[in-house]
């Protein structure tokens, strides 16, 4: 048989508890030498019930109710007090007032257009509520502006500090022979070929040799020879006056790099005129300037071989 049973009756909104349980014992003893009961032993047996009074246990639930729509009503069973915490309301949008409606305990979130707010963007400024084009209300700023006016400057605005930046464009055409440069007034780059620097002067140091100093920027230097006809340069109008010809590409004439010999004499009634040019990898220099016009250059028709 069971050693207990338990009955519940539910009156109205309560319960009635009827129950009981049956707990069977055996206890055995033996004397303790020395004592009264010394050399004797034995043992006994019995069933107690434990059940609840007449008419049963009756259990009435607290009721933690305050009548306000806008707490969450329990019973705390560690003390048995009730608590009431309040309903939470928080969409996360700092653009909306969020309460609770009491009458009814739903959530409400009105938009507060046009109120300050923070876009959490350090390149905007004046933050303010706003609607975008889908009707929802968010935080929204104006750029800040970073223009310097300057067209040769990249502008832009920190993200981390909310500081503008104004980069120079240096307009480098990864290009050594060419100076970068961006034009202050449109700010589109520029790139200038760097001349070569034109060796001067020239001279003869005798009748059959010429010498100059040698250009920084070159790697080797041209010599050209021309005829001066016995009527002058001037003769040979109207086509060019110059007839100059490679002499001798950098020092095939393995006389010294900045020295040129030509023992050849010219015909009779005319002489010889030489020009000489510098060298690298950009390209050559000019070979020489006329007198006039000012800022003309002697063409070079008939150029040295580069490499020699």
């Amino acid at each position: 048989p069971s050693p207990g049973h338990t009955t519940l009756s539910q009156l109205g909104g309560n319960w009635a508890v009827d129950s009981f349980f049956d707990i069977t014992f055996r206890i055995d003893f033996v004397g303790a030498p020395g004592g009264a009961l010394a050399g004797r032993s034995g043992s006994t047996t019995g069933t107690v019930r434990f059940s609840t009074a007449p008419g049963g246990c009756v259990h009435t639930p607290v009721s933690c109710d305050d009548q306000n729509p806008c707490t969450t009503d329990r019973c705390n069973p560690v003390p048995g007090a009730c608590e009431h915490l309040p309903v939470v309301c928080d969409d996360g949008n700092q653009c909306t007032a969020d309460s609770c409606d009491p009458a009814t305990g739903a959530c409400k979130f009105v938009p507060t257009l046009g109120a300050p707010c923070n876009d959490g963007d350090a390149c905007t400024q004046d933050d303010r509520c706003v609607f975008n084009p889908l009707g929802s209300i968010i935080c929204q700023g104006a750029p800040v502006n970073c223009d310097d006016l300057d067209p040769c400057t990249f502008d832009s605005c920190n993200p981390l500090t909310g500081l503008c930046v104004h980069v120079p464009n240096t307009c480098d055409d990864s290009n050594a022979c060419t100076q970068d440069a961006c034009n202050p007034v449109t700010g589109a780059c520029e790139h200038r070929p760097i001349p070569v620097l034109e060796p001067d002067p020239i001279k003869f140091s005798n009748q059959i040799t010429i010498v100059w100093s040698p250009t920084l920027d070159a790697t080797h230097w041209n010599t050209y020879r021309g005829t001066i006809p016995q009527k002058h340069m001037g003769s040979r109008r109207p086509g060019s006056v110059y007839d100059q010809a490679c002499f001798e590409s950098d020092d095939s004439g393995a006389n010294g790099p900045t020295i040129a010999i030509d023992a050849t004499n010219p015909p009779l009634g005319t002489a010889f005129y030489y020009l000489v040019s510098g060298e690298n990898a950009c390209g050559e220099s000019i070979i020489g300037q006329p007198s006039a016009p000012p800022g003309a250059i002697i063409p070079n028709t008939l150029p040295c071989p580069t490499p020699p």
